[in-house]
């Protein structure tokens, strides 16, 4: 947990936590004081993360390897990859796939 102090004139105050409260990154802790501010025009706040954002999440590899006829092999890296099976013939394989060299 995280504690944040930010003092300035009251209206900018309030609109920076507003908007600081607004991010998709952080959970305000006392969602109950955004409104308030002091006659200091002082605020402290404490907040977590939601996600972590200094360590960077670990991603799954797929290589999926089709067989031509002619016996040759192509494979295809995608990250983030799934294998859902529809039903006995169908079987869906997606992901995201980047060249590099594009």
């Amino acid at each position: 947990m995280l504690t944040l102090r930010v003092s300035g004139e009251k209206d900018q105050l309030q609109a920076f936590m507003k908007h600081f409260s607004a991010q998709p990154y952080y959970k305000i802790l006392l969602d109950e004081k955004l409104g308030t501010v002091s006659v200091e025009e002082e605020m402290t706040t404490q907040f977590e993360f939601k996600s972590s954002l200094l360590k960077p999440r670990i991603r799954k590899s797929l290589t999926v390897t089709l067989s031509t006829t002619t016996g040759k092999e192509i494979n295809i890296d995608l990250l983030d990859g799934q294998v859902i099976q529809v039903d006995d013939d169908v079987t869906c394989i997606y992901g995201k796939n980047y060249d590099i060299f594009a």
